[in-house]
């Protein structure tokens, strides 16, 4: 028996053991190893060499073979070739050749003197297998000997000045300036609107902190700008326009001026969008936009329909609840605007464009000649018709048969010619109980008159042979609520929704004007007029589109749930929207009447999701994955590329939610959830 000392310098060992000449050498090299917490599954693969008296040897020999003396040294190397794979996305398709020995150390300055222009950033290793960090010396101390996939975590971290204090924010040196502002106001507690500066010049949110150049220990200024500055991108005409304002600027007050700036139609849809789309009835403080932030300017052509608001201003109205949305064209008039305010026929309604009716408009004025773009609000009030007996008496009244076709009877009426066509057909509504909503068409010979046209214009008052036609139809549109695409249909004012909505093989909630309709009465009780939009949402889907909603049996690959870690949103200027959507599940056809059986209340969960300054609200099945509320959620709020959902996380008490669990997992009938953007994935 002899003394021999192994000296293995890749793995820092230096191990004295006695040993029998006749024993192979690779035993004891393979004992030392595993005292080393060395996984030797894959003996066979690694390469052993020994360097004995400044020769090369194979490991498999005996030390009597090598002539190996006491207290001999034996110098081992081990070689395993490995390939490390990087997937973040600013390292897209780089393979790092290494050999599982490798210090790891070497494989970060490696990224360091490459890739990250020498600065000594902080990087942690993620083996993305199984989302644990590589914290060993070495790839094989960390039982890697095979090529791997990784995620790399870069930190930094950065020394900003706040109001004479200096605050240091650790955070990934690929995350937007955007997101480095947002952890200072999480850590400072703040919700007001801050600025980033470096050398005087401020930092644009959306760009990368790596590609802003900033050197190691150097310290960013923050402060409350006097106003704020937005870019503003506008795609289609490949311009972008500086804009200022302040923190109290309503949105629809910044897309009034973006219309005119960019000459922009006045039926089109302006949408504005940072990571989301912003609300028109928030300010940029409730939206909570950093300074200087890149914002995106959307056109939706409306194809000549476009919506506005109708508010009623009258005295003890509740005006919120009482606003009317409604679709308009730009020849439109007020008068033909005033057949869908509900009011009675002693009653007129005024219309204004100041919220303190200071000017009451002609009611023969169009949306041209008003200047109304799309989302614009018209006031109005509901008064009661003064007393015309006596005037009438003193203009000129007129008998006069009117044939009806359709009824093959003659009928008279008598009115002061001064009034117009729509006029008289209010009255002849009234006269033969017919609903509000019923059209009445007038024509002289062949000649089809128009409700504007004045009676006293047609052939300078003289006719006698008046015609009119008492329509039992009317046309609508159907929209479905998560898209742009509306259906034309023709119904009878007999019919009924729930008729219709089989016809057209579809299940759901009914609205109008944001009020939701009985599906048992008719169009005639309705008061559904001519040209009006419905609003549907579907609660179950039809075959052909419940293929729209991933399958909650798909068992979803799990994704590493430590590597993108967003900071919390600061909640405190959350608005909740007042309209509650049920989310779609999507179910087999043939067995969809035994589901809706057995389908019961404490079966949905309230779900509270935050994009930006606001709160959605919906309902859902505790049943379903989070990857499928995450796709709907998706499509409903963001908007984007199908293919960049991949980017977006589920977050619940800053906890990122994992795709494949239920939602019922989480053991609540109320979760809180935000949908955000990852962090380290760019």
């Amino acid at each position: 028996m002899i003394e021999v000392t192994f000296i293995v310098n890749q793995l820092s060992i230096q191990q004295t053991q006695s040993v029998y000449l006749d024993q192979r050498i690779d035993f004891h090299i393979r004992h030392i190893l595993y005292q080393a917490s060395v996984d030797l599954y894959n003996w066979e693969n690694i390469q052993c060499s020994i360097i004995y008296s400044n020769v090369k040897y194979g490991c498999d020999k005996t030390f009597e073979e090598l002539n190996i003396t006491n207290n001999s040294k034996l110098s081992i190397k081990f070689t395993k070739p490995i390939s490390i794979e990087i997937l973040n996305q600013q390292f897209a398709s780089i393979q790092y050749q290494a050999d599982a020995f490798d210090r790891i150390k070497m494989f970060q300055e490696w990224i360091i003197k490459n890739h990250l222009r020498n600065a000594q950033y902080e990087i942690q290793i993620i083996d993305a297998s199984n989302g644990k960090s590589i914290q060993d010396e070495t790839w094989i101390q960390n039982g890697i000997q095979q090529s791997i996939q990784v995620l790399l975590n870069i930190n930094v971290k950065q020394s900003i000045l706040w109001q004479g204090n200096s605050i240091t924010i650790e955070f990934n040196v690929f995350s937007p300036i955007s997101q480095l502002i947002q952890s200072l106001k999480n850590q400072l507690k703040i919700n007001t609107i801050i600025s980033l500066q470096y050398q005087d010049n401020n930092l644009k949110p959306e760009i990368l902190y790596f590609n802003q150049n900033i050197p190691l220990n150097i310290q960013l200024q923050a402060n409350i700008p006097n106003a704020l500055t937005y870019r503003i991108s506008f795609q289609k005409q490949q311009r972008e326009k500086q804009i200022t304002c302040n923190s109290y600027s309503f949105v629809s007050e910044i897309i009034r001026q973006l219309r005119s700036q960019f000459q922009i139609n006045k039926s089109s849809n302006i949408l504005l969008k940072y990571y989301w789309i912003l609300d028109t009835k928030n300010t940029f403080a409730q939206e909570d936009i950093p300074n200087f932030s890149l914002i995106e300017l959307i056109e939706e052509d409306s194809q000549g329909e476009f919506q506005i608001t109708l508010r009623n201003i009258g005295e003890n109205v509740d005006q919120q609840q009482n606003d009317i949305i409604c679709l308009v064209r730009i020849d439109t008039t007020l008068k033909q605007l005033s057949q869908r305010i509900p009011h009675q026929i002693n009653e007129e309604v005024k219309f204004y464009l100041d919220q303190n009716a200071q000017q009451q408009l002609d009611d023969q004025q169009n949306m041209e000649n008003l200047d109304v773009c799309y989302g614009m609000t018209i006031m109005y009030k509901i008064e009661r018709r003064p007393r015309i007996t006596q005037i009438y008496k003193q203009i000129e009244q007129k008998k006069f048969g009117i044939l009806i076709v359709n009824m093959n009877s003659v009928t008279t009426q008598e009115l002061a010619i001064q009034n117009d066509v729509f006029a008289l057909a209010s009255i002849m509504r009234h006269n033969f109980g017919l609903p509000k909503n019923q059209i009445i068409k007038f024509s002289i010979g062949t000649t089809l008159l128009k409700d504007e046209d004045n009676l006293d214009k047609i052939l300078d008052g003289k006719f006698d042979n008046l015609q009119a036609i008492f329509l039992e139809t009317i046309n609508i549109y159907l929209k479905y609520l998560h898209n742009d695409s509306k259906t034309l249909i023709t119904v009878k004012l007999e019919d009924t929704l729930e008729k219709i909505s089989k016809e057209q093989n579809l299940n759901g909630i009914f609205k109008i004007n944001d009020k939701s309709l009985s599906i048992n009465e008719t169009f005639a009780q309705l008061q559904i007029y001519n040209g009006e939009t419905i609003i549907y949402e579907k609660t179950t889907p039809i075959e052909e589109e419940s293929e729209k909603i991933p399958s909650i049996n798909n068992d979803p690959i799990s994704q590493n749930q430590q590597l993108h870690q967003p900071s919390p949103i600061n909640s405190g200027i959350q608005e909740s929207n007042d309209q509650q959507k049920e989310l779609p599940v999507a179910k087999p056809q043939n067995v969809q009447s035994k589901i809706e059986n057995i389908i019961k209340e404490e079966d949905f969960i309230n779900v509270n999701t935050q994009v930006g300054g606001r709160v959605y609200k919906f309902r859902a099945k505790g049943t379903q994955r989070f990857e499928v509320l995450k796709s709907i959620l998706y499509d409903f709020l963001i908007k984007e590329e199908p293919e960049r959902i991949k980017y977006y996380s589920l977050v619940n008490e800053e906890q990122v939610l994992r795709d494949d669990i239920l939602i019922s997992s989480l053991n609540k009938q109320e979760i809180n959830i935000q949908l955000k953007l990852k962090q380290n994935i760019i």
